[in-house]
């Protein structure tokens, strides 16, 4: 996670992850001594987040965990002061979900590597809108606490809403996705 609001000192996650020479410093460190897959998780806290998946690319990284918390803030009307301990922290769900689709979209525009998408996802026909934006796979956090089992909900209905747009498997829908993706 180079891309974590929550921290001390100035941010020093979300700050590796909008530069793309920390963040390939970073990554490069971090697979060279792992014996596992890497995958950087991406902040939608940057100017162009193309340059910096390239840079975690060319650092070596197994693929991208994206989105992450947009960085947000809420105030305490009696004290005129921020809820959170840092002034500010992540904010995620649904409102999220837009700006998430975007960026995976870019970043699968320009690198092959499979990214886990994030960043709203509540439903099954959320899911599918991640694959068609690029996400190879999908993750799913915020909705789980509002629901303990959104998870099985969407895993039971995603093959409803497949039948429903005619996808027959979800690698169907990847190479689907992959070959338009090309074919821009």
């Amino acid at each position: 996670n180079i891309s974590c609001p929550n921290v001390d000192h100035g941010n020093n996650g979300l700050l590796i992850g909008q530069v793309p020479e920390l963040a390939y410093a970073a990554v490069k460190a971090s697979v060279s001594h792992s014996d596992v897959p890497v995958y950087v998780k991406l902040t939608p806290s940057v100017a162009d987040i193309t340059s910096v998946a390239k840079a975690v690319e060319d650092a070596g990284a197994t693929g991208f965990t994206m989105i992450n918390t947009l960085v947000g803030t809420r105030y305490d009307l009696a004290t005129r002061k921020p809820i959170i301990a840092n002034g500010q922290g992540g904010m995620s769900g649904p409102a999220v979900f837009p700006v998430a689709l975007k960026l995976i979209r870019q970043v699968a525009l320009a690198s092959d590597l499979p990214i886990i998408g994030m960043g709203g996802v509540d439903s099954a026909e959320a899911a599918i809108e991640m694959f068609i934006a690029g996400a190879s796979a999908i993750g799913v956090g915020t909705a789980n606490f509002t629901d303990p089992y959104a998870c099985p909900k969407i895993i039971d209905r995603l093959p409803k809403v497949m039948d429903k747009y005619g996808i027959t498997t979800l690698e169907d829908l990847r190479e689907e996705v992959r070959t338009d993706l090309l074919g821009k």
